[in-house]
This record gives C-alpha cells, structure tokens and sequence, in this order.
C-alpha cells in the first residue's frame, strides 16, 4: 500500500476561471520514489474539464523539458 502524505498537499485554481481546484497527493512507490498524483473524480460533473486541464498541464511540462533538452518544445527534428 503506498504512503499519503496529505500534509504536503497543494491546490491550484483552475486556469478556466470557474474556481475548480485540484489537491495533489504525494505517494511513495514501492521502490521509494516519492511522486505527486492528482486523484480525479469520474462523477464529477466537471470531470472533462478537469482531465483536460492536466493533460494540457503534462503537455506544458513536456514541452518545457525537450525545449531544455533540445532546445525546442516539440524534440528532436525529424530525420530526413
């Protein structure tokens, strides 16, 4: 069973502007790698806006690390 630690839980408004908020859990794998899940309700009546809000969160974050790596948001350029 993975460890919560809800004393390290956060909230962030929802960039829509209705006010829907997210609480972030941080669990410990088995491995003991320490992540961050962010549970979502599937009756919620805003469930579609809430997953698409954070898969356009990931895709920010993804984007921001190849722009690092590579120096530009979509990765490499593709082989000719």
């Amino acid at each position: 069973m993975p460890k919560i630690d809800k004393a390290g839980s956060s909230a962030a408004k929802a960039g829509n502007g209705h006010g829907t908020r997210f609480r972030s859990v941080r669990m410990q794998r088995p491995d003991g790698v320490t992540v961050r899940v962010v549970p979502l309700d599937p009756h919620s009546p805003t469930f579609n806006d809430d997953l698409t809000r954070l898969f356009q969160k990931a895709i920010d974050k993804a984007r921001r690390e190849n722009k690092r790596l590579f120096g530009s948001p979509d990765g490499l350029p593709a082989g000719k």
